[in-house]
């Protein structure tokens, strides 16, 4: 067994020096340059941050921009110059876009995540010394105070009211006291109180300890091997637009064989049905789609931004509306993560207040400051009795003045209880806090009132709370303060201390479950810690619905599978076991978002559909994740769904908007070749509606704010194509009825004139008007355009107007005249052409009607 796994907490600590040759001197020079050879230097391997190629090449991943590569490519192959560079342009201007995007977000976790150096004070030789902490091995001796991060993993053997704060890597939102003594094999990593790991802060106290394990063999190191090993999938997006991909290649490419095969058997030349299946592949692939996606994604990311979440990846603001559970630590997220005063259980509640200000250690750096802008120093709890005392009217300098203090004996592991000795006009007061069970057991009571306030303190326990016993003594300042003063001392009563709920919480968490999404609690708090948050965010806190650590380790994958969906609350947890509930939610088809912020865990947030971390977080957090909140809020979380659920809704709408126009196109050409008629439109006019008269409205369509029925929406399953049954239909159904209307309207006007140029003048600008009047009818799937103000999008108004003009420059000005093939028409044909667009936009109204009146629409 490799020494970094052996049980060192469960042996003696002088058999721990003894194994590695040390001794409480530490280790001399020579035998640490040797330990350095062999066990290599402390420090965490740092993946490289993706250079701005790797970012630039990335944006080439989508199907969508193979398939434009393609075109382009068969374009060039037949000297269609025009077409070619058309289509180059839109794969050029979704990679500038999506490049910087991401650039952007990833210099701005940069600026969030600088990684900070920091020296150790050890022990070699009998000479304390400070040196960097990369450069600590195996059986040095390292000295811990308060203020110090631990500078790897160690086994303690002195130690003086130490504290640890251990939540970046267990989770654990209280500072832990720690002790000398061995404990239990197999005690989990959170109750070895006798370790300290590398990572966390030293927020008390001082200790002495002998280091067991470095670098990437510390539990840190594990963690952060977890995280190498935890690949990432594709989103559900990035999933659904690869069959979106795949389903279009194969359609463009079967009806362009088609056509071809049809041509021949015609007797028509082959490089002439050459180049109508090329202008078939033109008509069905919607050129403008990458683009439009790309500013959706952007415009999201943008608008997440604005409350409070930084979304490093484009991709990621639309996974974030796919969420059906979110998983997320208590701590800093739902409650606002600091130790704060929540109950004073005592008759006398100003007295015992002003003890516990009296009796601590807390400083606060800047009294003259206003409250609200104190920065304290010192141990959370005492910090929090300090405030709590404030809060309640205490006057902090007054107490400090009229009670000065004279004497201390502080807190320690042994006694569990601390006493300070104050001057004040009616002799000396000592003021003491301590454990319950201690202050009780010396407090002057009857064995009836002592075994009621144990009751009480047993019931404050119960609700999660950290309780504190209060009492005081009076007697003469000639007396020397010892332990024995604190026998038959005046109990005053209890202190209850918590991180409580942020204010918006518990509706927070309402809102979550009322968009169908599931919460879920994991934390490495104690399970009644974490039962109490529960209870007060209104959540299920049964014993099936609270899972511990120890009995999720008992577990097999596919038993946890199964239970995963009753377990609401999992306490005690390590990184492994956070990883496995993320997996076991996953392999029941649901989409994972995970908000932690510590590093134990960052595995669970790379393996998560969605990773967030919270801006106070660790680096390594940070690094993992997909989106970042500024604000440590859990309610920006649900923010970020809702963006994440307005940009897939949009981008739906655009899918909508550009198919149904590439659809008619297809079947308009399709149709007259089969009727033997010559192309109503010709590839170049087909590019330009695609490129330009439908980029515009398309691009408009991104800015759409969204409706407040989203949230209300059940999270989409994620085998949903993005091409659902409603919008087949409106794309095909409804795209028919206009084809048979063009073709129709062609045929008439080829037989009564055999003018080819003013028949496909007509058809191109009866297309281009017929794309600007339908944008306003995909504006909204839920309601039908006489139910809002189909003119509320300002931006959409400006590109149909944009549009519109550019079909009038297109017919009248000379070098887009020779440029598109099109002829000048009159007032007759442009009156015509409208109406038959508005006939077109009430059949699509209709259609909609009648799925709105099924409630079937989920857009």
């Amino acid at each position: 067994m490799p020494e970094d796994k052996k049980e060192f907490f469960a042996i003696p600590k002088e058999q721990v020096i003894e194994h590695f040759n040390s001794s409480k001197d530490g280790l001399s020079t020579e035998e640490v340059k040797k330990r350095l050879e062999q066990y290599g230097k402390n420090k965490l391997p740092q993946e490289k941050r993706a250079s701005w190629l790797i970012i630039l090449l990335s944006q080439f991943k989508s199907p969508l921009v193979y398939i434009l590569v393609v075109a382009a490519i068969i374009s060039l192959a037949v000297k269609e110059w025009v077409d070619a560079g058309v289509i180059l342009a839109s794969v050029i201007i979704n990679t500038i876009v999506g490049f910087l995007q991401e650039l952007k977000a990833d210099n701005a976790v940069e600026q969030l995540s600088k990684l900070v150096h920091f020296e150790a004070i050890v022990k070699r030789k009998g000479v304390k010394q400070e040196v960097p902490a990369e450069e600590l091995v195996p059986g040095d001796i390292i000295l811990l105070e308060a203020g110090d991060k631990v500078p790897a993993d160690a086994r303690l053997f002195e130690c003086n009211s130490l504290e640890i704060n251990e939540a970046p890597l267990t989770g654990e939102s209280m500072p832990i006291k720690k002790q000398v003594d061995k404990v239990d094999p197999g005690t989990p990593m959170a109750d070895r109180k006798n370790m300290v790991h590398m990572g966390t802060n030293v927020t008390r106290g001082k200790g002495r300890a002998i280091i067991i394990s470095t670098g990437i063999h510390t539990n840190l190191g594990e963690i952060a091997s977890m995280v190498k090993e935890v690949k990432e999938d594709k989103t559900p997006l990035q999933v659904k637009l690869g069959k979106f991909s795949t389903w279009l290649a194969v359609i463009v490419a079967g009806l362009s064989i088609l056509i071809f095969v049809i041509g021949l058997i015609q007797g028509k030349g082959l490089f002439e049905m050459f180049l109508m299946a090329v202008a078939i592949a033109v008509a069905a692939i919607p050129e403008g789609l990458i683009i439009s996606m790309t500013v959706v994604l952007t415009i999201g990311m943008q608008k997440v931004v604005k409350q409070n979440a930084l979304i490093k990846k484009l991709i990621a603001a639309e996974t974030l509306g796919s969420v059906s559970v979110i998983c997320s630590d208590k701590t800093g997220t739902l409650t606002v993560g600091r130790m704060e005063v929540a109950v004073v259980n005592a008759k006398n509640k100003e007295a015992a207040l002003k003890l516990g200000m009296l009796c601590n250690n807390a400083v606060i750096q800047n009294p003259n400051d206003e409250l609200a802008k104190w920065k304290m120093l010192g141990d959370p709890t005492e910090t929090a009795l300090v405030l709590g005392a404030v809060h309640a009217g205490i006057n902090q300098k007054q107490c400090y003045s009229e009670c000065p203090r004279i004497g201390e004996i502080p807190f320690d592991e042994d006694r569990k209880y601390m006493i300070t000795q104050h001057e004040t006009k009616r002799g000396c007061l000592l003021a003491i806090k301590g454990a319950p069970e201690k202050v009780l057991g010396f407090a002057k009571l009857s064995d009836e009132d002592r075994e009621k306030y144990r009751k009480q303190f047993e019931e404050m326990t119960s609700h999660g709370l950290r309780v504190l016993a209060i009492a005081q003594k009076r007697l003469s300042c000639k007396i020397k303060l010892t332990d024995k003063a604190i026998e038959d001392c005046e109990f005053v009563g209890f202190i209850g201390l918590k991180d409580p709920l942020r204010e918006e919480a518990k509706s927070t968490l309402e809102m979550t479950i009322k968009a169908g999404i599931k919460p879920v609690i994991i934390t490495g708090d104690h399970k009644l810690t974490a039962q109490a948050i529960g209870r007060e965010l209104g959540m299920p806190v049964a014993d099936e619905n609270i899972m511990e650590g120890k009995v999720l380790e008992e577990l097999t994958d596919e038993e946890l599978k199964e239970k995963v969906v009753d377990v609401d609350i999992y306490a005690r947890v390590t990184p492994r076991h956070k990883l496995r509930i993320i997996d076991a939610w996953q392999a029941r088809g649901e989409v994972v978002a995970m908000a932690g912020d510590g590093v134990n865990d960052a595995p669970a947030i790379k393996s998560a559909d969605v990773g967030i971390a919270l801006g106070s977080g660790t680096d390594v957090a940070k690094e993992t994740a997909d989106v970042i909140l500024l604000d440590d809020n859990f309610k920006t979380i649900n923010s970020a769904v809702e963006g994440g659920r307005i940009i897939y809704a949009n981008i739906k709408k655009i899918i909508l908007f550009l198919m149904s126009g590439s659809f008619t196109e297809v079947i308009v050409v399709i149709g007259a070749l089969l009727l033997g008629l010559p192309l109503p439109v010709v590839a170049v006019q087909i590019l330009w509606i695609n490129l330009v008269e439908d980029s515009f409205p398309n691009l408009a369509l991104a800015f759409e704010k969204g409706e407040p029925e989203v949230m209300q929406d059940k999270p989409r399953p994620k085998k949903e194509p993005i091409l659902d049954k409603e919008m087949k239909i409106m794309i095909f159904g409804v795209g028919i009825f206009r084809d048979i209307i063009l073709l129709a309207l062609f045929y008439v006007l080829w037989k009564w004139t055999n003018d080819l140029p003013y028949c496909q003048t007509i058809i191109f600008v009866a297309l281009g008007i017929d794309t600007a009047f339908i944008a306003f009818s995909f504006r909204t799937m839920r309601h039908t355009i006489w139910q809002r103000n189909p003119f509320s999008n300002w931006w959409l108004n400006g590109a149909v107007l944009i549009g519109i003009g550019l079909i009038v420059a297109a017919v009248y000005m000379p070098f887009l005249q020779v440029a598109l093939k099109t002829v000048p028409l009159g007032p007759v044909e442009w009156a015509g052409l409208i109406l038959l667009a508005l006939m077109e936009l009430v059949a699509m109204e209709i259609v909609k009607y009648i799925f709105i009146v099924r409630h079937k629409v989920k857009i």
